[in-house]
């Protein structure tokens, strides 16, 4: 059945591209919904310091769907979906990872935004040691998606704020509840996520820096040493009412990671229906 879905995956990016537009308004902060459906798609290709060739569209994929129910409530899903191989001939290999179902309200004061999400990411990841390293070391701010054998129960905050003359700010914070399934002998985990944004938004164009943070209060699941993690992020979107590409890079800012990863180059469109 996975495989079928893999199969799948192409189909789907193939129709976000050929549909019609959204507006880019985070890199790799929580989604901000809109009043009509929205998919969007992110790609994430990681920068090793060691040199393995990795082909043309190895990377890290993820589908996002919001729906809306009403002009406060949405459906929130994403489906994270993995490929990589060595060389442009070379065997490779794809994983889905844990999809993530949830809702999320919106509260609007003008161009003040104040979003709640809350869901969870369902045990779908496969257990390989190579995704899961792989999936962590590009976006390890949002591992729950790789992990393997565990729900994770998400929970969000977010306020955005855009004055007059296009300055933006935002932040966000929540908890991450990670808890293992099966006959996985690891506790069960609480961590939490924040993030600081500002930038410029206009008309046609949005231009951003996120500061993203992972904090592990319990003290069994960071094998790196350190309770902390931090990444910076800058990039620049074109927006139009329907349609908006993106790009981003994102530098970790912790040793454990910068040894291994020079940078992870991101890709972003979101289409409104």
């Amino acid at each position: 059945m996975k495989r079928s879905i893999c199969r799948f995956v192409p189909v789907i990016i193939l129709a976000v591209i050929l549909s019609g537009s959204a507006a880019a308004q985070t890199f790799l902060f929580k989604n901000i919904p809109g009043e009509r459906p929205q998919i969007g798609l992110r790609y994430l290709r990681p920068n090793f310091k060691a040199d393995n060739e990795m082909s043309t569209f190895s990377g890290i994929y993820d589908v996002t769907l919001s729906l809306p129910i009403n002009d406060r409530w949405s459906i929130d899903a994403s489906l994270p979906y993995t490929r990589f191989s060595l060389g442009e001939d070379g065997d490779s290999e794809s994983f889905i990872g844990n999809i993530y179902a949830g809702m999320q309200y919106i509260s609007k004061a003008g161009n003040k935004n104040t979003i709640v999400s809350f869901g969870a990411y369902l045990p779908t990841a496969e257990s390989d040691i190579e995704f899961f390293l792989y999936g962590i070391l590009t976006n390890y701010e949002d591992m729950f998606k790789y992990y393997p054998d565990a729900w994770t129960l998400y929970g969000n905050f977010a306020y955005f704020n855009i004055e007059k003359g296009g300055a933006r700010l935002g932040l966000e914070i929540g908890p991450d509840l990670l808890i293992p399934t099966g006959d996985a002998d690891d506790d069960t985990e609480f961590l939490m996520h924040y993030g600081l944004t500002a930038g410029y938004q206009g008309e046609r164009f949005m231009a951003a820096v996120e500061l993203i943070g992972l904090a592990m209060i319990t003290e069994d699941l960071d094998d790196f040493g350190d309770r902390f993690a931090h990444s910076i992020s800058f990039g620049a979107s074109y927006i139009s009412p329907h349609f908006a590409p993106g790009v981003f890079y994102k530098l970790y800012l912790r040793d454990e990671f910068t040894d291994l990863v020079d940078g992870v180059l991101g890709v972003k469109l979101e289409v409104t229906l």
